[in-house]
C-alpha cells in the first residue's frame, strides 16, 4: 500500500518529569509481542501528553506513520472505526471493512486516545490487531481494555522534583516575573497529589495571586481548580470536569460504593470499606477492584496479599460531595468512627506483645482515619464512643505521636468526663494522667491518679486500681519518694498474687530494679532487671525488652563491665530503629548519651543530648525530678571536658541531626566492646543445636529475626524461639555477644 503520512499534532509546551517512563514505554513497545500498549491512569496525570511524546520518539520505527486519533468527541463505540478513517484520510462513503484493507499489511502505529467511553470498542481493536500483524496500537484511557492483546501500563503523578519543576515551568510561561518558593511550591503539589493537570491549572494562578494564596486556595481544589486555557478540551479547563468525565462512566452502584469511599482518609483496606459500606467483603473486592481499573482509586499491595486502597485528595472531595448529596453523609461517617473505634479497641492489647510491630503498623496506617473517627464522635457530642477510642490510641500517640496533640484531643474529653461510664471516665484519667507525666505536670498527674484510685477502688476494678498504683509509684520515684513508691509497690504485690497480669508485674520490676539501683544495691538491682526481660521475652514484647536492656545497661556499666554495657545499649538502640517510635527513640538517644559522657566521649555525647532534647522538644517530652537531675548532670560533665567552643560546635551538629542519623551516631560511638582480658570462652558447639548454630551465624551477619525467618524458610515466632534459646544457653544477654562468639568460633576452627 502508499506510504500513509504521519499525524501528530504538534504540542504547545514541553513534556516535564517523564524521562524514566518514555525509556521504560519506549522498551516496552519496541517488543514484537507487544501490539497493544495501553497507557491507563486517573484524569490529569498525563496520558495523553506521554502517549504524544511515546509516538514522537518511535516514529522512525513505522515505515507507513503515525497516527493519533482523539476519540473524545467520539459518542458510540460503533463510530470507532469511522473515527480511525478520517485520520487516515478515507473518502467520504467509504465502506465497512476498509480499515483493515488500508491497514493490512501496514507498518503503522495508530494512537487511539481517551478510549475509557467507548470502551465497547475493545473488540474491534482486537479484530484490526488480528487482521494488521504488522500493526501497533498505543490506547490512553482510565480503564484498560481486558484483551489478551494488552500490555498496561499505569501511569503515575509525578515525583516530588519533577512535580516543582512542572509548576515552575507553567507558572513561569504565565508570569515571567514569577520568583519560585520552591518550599511553598512544593507543599502545593503535596496537596494536589503531584497531578500534573491539577498543579498546572494552580500555577495559572500566579498571575494575580502569591504563592500562599494558591494554597491557601487549595483547601478547596475543585473550586478553585477553573478556567484553564481555552484551546484545552473543555473537561480538562477544570478539576471537577476531569473527574465527573469518569464518574459518569460509572454504573448507578458503583457510583454509590464511589461515593461512600470519601469517607476514608489516607487509605484504607478492602475490610474496613466491606464493613463501613455494610457488605460482603467478596463484593467489596470487585467494587474496589473495577474503581482501580477507572482509575478512581489507587491500590497497593502491602505483603501477605494485604492491600491498601487509596483516592487522591481532589477525587476525595468529588466522591465527598456525590455523599452529601445522597443523603446518607451522616450514616457513613458514623459507620467509618465505630469501625475505626472497633478496630483501635483490637488493637490496643496488642501492642504489649509479640505482635506489636505490625500492630503498630495498623495504627500507623490508619492514623488519618483513626483521628477523623475521632474527630466525627466529638462534633457529634458522643463523649463515650470518643473517649473510648482517645484511650484505645493513646499508648500509639505515647511512642508515635506527640504528646501535645495527645494532651490537645483530650481536654474536651476531660471537659465531658461527667458524661463517661464509670470504667470509661477511670481509664480517661489515667492517660491524662499519664500526658500530664510527660509534660511535667506532675501536681496534675498525681490528682488525676488518685482520683481515677478513688474510683476503681469504690467500683472494685483491681485492674485500674493497679495501674493507678503503678503510676503514682512512678511520680513517687522520680520524686525521690522511694519508701512511698515502695509502698505503693507492697499493695501492687498484694494485688497481682491474685491476678495474672504480666503488665502490672513487669512495671512493677522494673520499678524495684530502679529503686534498688539508685539506692546502690546492684545485685538486686541485676536480678529484677533480669526478671523483667525474662518475662517481656515471654511475653513477646520487643520495645518493653529494648527498654530493658537499656537499663541493665547502665547497670554493668556502673558495675565495671564495659563490653556488656556496650553490647546491650547497642542491641537496644537497634531494636528502638527498628520498632519506630519519636519517644522511645528520644529517650534511647539520650540514654547513650549519658553512657558516652560517663565514658569521657564528650564530643558524641554532647551532639547526641542535643540530638535527644530536639526530639523530646518534637514530641513535647519535657524532663523533670530525678530525670532531669540525671540528665543535666551528664551533660555538664560532657561540657566540662570540652572547651566552650567544641562543646557548642558538637551541640550545633546534635541540633542538625534527625533521629536516624542520631542513632547511627550512637551505634558508632559506642561500638561493640572487645572481650575482656582473661575472660572465659564461652562454650562452643555442644551446647546449640546444629538449627541454633546456623541462627547464631545469621545473627552475626546482622539479620534481623524476619529476615533469618526467610533465610532458613520458617516461621518468625519460630526464630524467636532460637533467638531466645541461644542466649540462655550461651548466658549471653545481646545479639553482639552471640556475633562475637561466632567469631571466636571460627577463629578456633581456622577461620571455616
Amino acid at each position: 500500500m502508499a506510504r500513509i503520512a504521519t499525524a501528530l499534532p504538534s504540542q504547545p509546551t514541553r513534556l516535564i518529569g517523564r524521562d524514566a517512563d518514555l525509556t521504560l514505554l519506549r522498551d516496552r513497545i519496541a517488543r514484537p509481542e507487544v501490539r497493544l500498549l495501553t497507557l491507563t491512569g486517573v484524569g490529569g496525570v498525563g496520558k495523553t501528553r506521554l502517549a504524544f511524546a511515546l509516538a514522537e520518539s518511535v516514529a522512525g520505527e513505522f515505515a507507513d506513520g503515525v497516527h493519533f486519533v482523539d476519540l473524545a468527541p467520539v459518542r458510540d463505540a460503533s463510530l470507532v472505526e469511522a473515527a480511525i478513517l478520517r485520520v487516515l484520510g478515507a473518502r467520504l462513503g467509504e465502506e465497512e471493512g476498509a480499515l483493515r484493507a488500508r491497514l493490512r499489511s501496514a507498518n503503522a502505529l495508530i494512537v487511539l486516545d481517551n478510549f475509557e467511553h467507548v470502551a465497547l470498542a475493545a473488540p474491534f481493536v482486537s479484530e484490526l490487531l488480528s487482521a494488521c500483524d504488522a500493526m501497533k496500537v498505543i490506547v490512553t484511557s482510565r480503564r484498560p481494555l481486558r484483551l489478551r492483546w494488552e500490555h498496561e501500563s499505569r501511569i503515575s503523578p509525578l515525583g516530588d522534583a519533577a512535580a516543582i519543576d512542572l509548576f515552575v515551568d507553567r507558572a513561569t510561561a504565565r508570569d515571567a516575573a514569577f520568583v519560585a518558593d520552591r518550599l511553598t511550591v512544593a507543599a502545593i503539589c503535596d496537596r494536589l497529589d503531584h497531578l500534573p493537570l491539577a498543579i498546572e491549572l494552580a500555577a495559572a494562578r500566579v498571575k494575580t495571586l502569591s504563592l500562599a494564596q494558591v494554597l491557601d486556595g487549595l483547601q478547596r481544589p475543585l473550586a478553585f481548580l477553573t478556567d484553564g486555557p481555552i484551546d484545552a478540551p473543555e473537561r480538562q479547563r477544570a478539576m471537577r470536569g476531569v473527574i465527573a468525565w469518569s464518574y459518569e462512566l460509572l454504573d448507578t452502584e458503583r457510583r454509590g460504593m464511589f461515593a461512600r469511599m470519601a469517607a476514608f482518609l489516607g487509605g484504607f483496606s478492602a475490610d474496613a470499606f466491606a464493613a463501613v459500606a455494610g457488605i460482603a467483603i467478596e463484593r467489596a473486592a470487585s467494587v474496589l477492584t473495577a474503581l482501580v481499573d477507572d482509575s478512581l482509586l489507587t491500590g497497593t499491595t502491602l505483603g501477605r496479599g494485604v492491600s491498601r486502597y487509596r483516592m487522591l485528595e481532589i477525587v476525595r472531595e468529588f466522591a465527598l460531595e456525590r455523599l452529601g448529596e445522597s443523603g446518607d453523609l451522616e450514616d457513613v461517617q458514623r459507620a467509618h468512627a465505630l469501625h475505626f473505634l472497633r478496630q483501635a479497641e483490637e488493637l490496643l492489647p496488642r501492642l504489649f506483645g509479640a505482635d506489636e510491630l505490625a500492630a503498630y503498623r495498623a495504627f500507623e496506617g490508619d492514623h488519618a482515619n483513626l483521628h477523623a473517627a475521632l474527630r466525627y464522635f466529638l462534633d457529634a457530642d458522643d463523649a463515650e464512643h470518643a473517649a473510648r477510642l482517645a484511650i484505645a490510641l493513646s499508648r500509639y500517640w505515647h511512642t508515635h505521636g506527640t504528646v501535645i496533640e495527645t494532651e490537645r484531643w483530650l481536654e474536651p474529653l476531660l471537659a465531658r468526663s461527667d458524661a463517661l461510664e464509670p470504667r470509661t471516665r477511670m481509664r480517661l484519667l489515667t492517660v491524662a494522667g499519664n500526658v500530664a507525666i510527660d509534660r511535667a505536670k506532675t501536681a496534675r498527674a498525681t490528682s488525676l491518679f488518685e482520683e481515677a484510685l478513688g474510683l476503681a477502688r469504690a467500683a472494685g476494678d483491681r485492674d485500674r486500681e493497679m495501674g493507678c498504683l503503678i503510676n503514682l509509684a512512678y511520680i513517687a520515684i522520680d520524686a525521690d519518694a522511694d519508701a512511698r513508691a515502695l509502698a505503693l509497690l507492697a499493695e501492687l504485690g498484694v494485688l497481682l498474687e491474685a491476678r495474672d497480669d504480666d503488665q502490672a508485674r513487669r512495671q512493677m520490676l522494673a520499678m524495684l530494679g530502679w529503686i534498688a539501683q539508685y539506692s546502690g544495691d546492684l545485685g538486686r538491682a541485676r536480678e529484677l532487671f533480669g526478671k523483667h526481660n525474662e518475662l517481656v521475652r515471654r511475653m513477646g514484647s520487643r520495645r518493653y525488652l529494648a527498654h530493658g536492656l537499656q537499663w541493665t545497661a547502665e547497670l554493668a556499666e556502673l558495675e565495671g563491665d564495659r563490653r556488656r554495657a556496650s553490647a546491650l545499649t547497642r542491641d537496644a538502640l537497634v531494636m528502638f530503629r527498628e520498632l519506630g517510635g519519636r519517644f522511645c527513640q528520644a529517650e534511647a538517644i539520650g540514654d547513650a548519651a549519658r553512657l558516652l559522657a560517663s565514658r569521657g566521649d564528650a564530643t558524641a555525647a554532647a551532639s547526641l543530648f542535643a540530638a535527644s532534647e530536639r526530639a523530646r522538644d518534637s514530641v513535647g517530652l519535657v524532663l523533670k525530678g530525678r530525670g532531669q537531675r540525671r540528665h543535666a548532670e551528664s551533660v555538664a560533665l560532657a561540657r566540662k571536658r570540652l572547651s566552650d567552643r567544641a562543646f557548642a560546635d558538637a551541640y550545633e551538629r546534635g541540633t542538625a541531626m534527625d533521629l536516624g542519623r542520631a542513632l547511627d551516631l550512637a551505634l558508632s560511638a559506642i561500638g561493640a566492646g572487645k572481650p575482656d582480658a582473661g575472660a572465659a570462652p564461652a562454650p562452643v558447639d555442644a551446647v546449640l543445636t546444629k538449627r541454633e548454630i546456623e541462627v547464631a551465624e545469621l545473627i552475626a551477619r546482622g539479620l534481623t529475626n524476619t529476615q533469618i525467618a526467610k533465610q532458613l524458610v520458617i516461621g518468625e515466632r519460630t526464630v524467636d524461639t532460637h533467638v531466645e534459646n541461644v542466649l540462655h544457653k550461651l548466658d549471653f544477654a545481646s545479639r553482639s555477644q552471640v556475633a562475637a562468639w561466632v567469631t571466636e568460633r571460627r577463629l578456633r576452627s581456622g577461620g571455616r
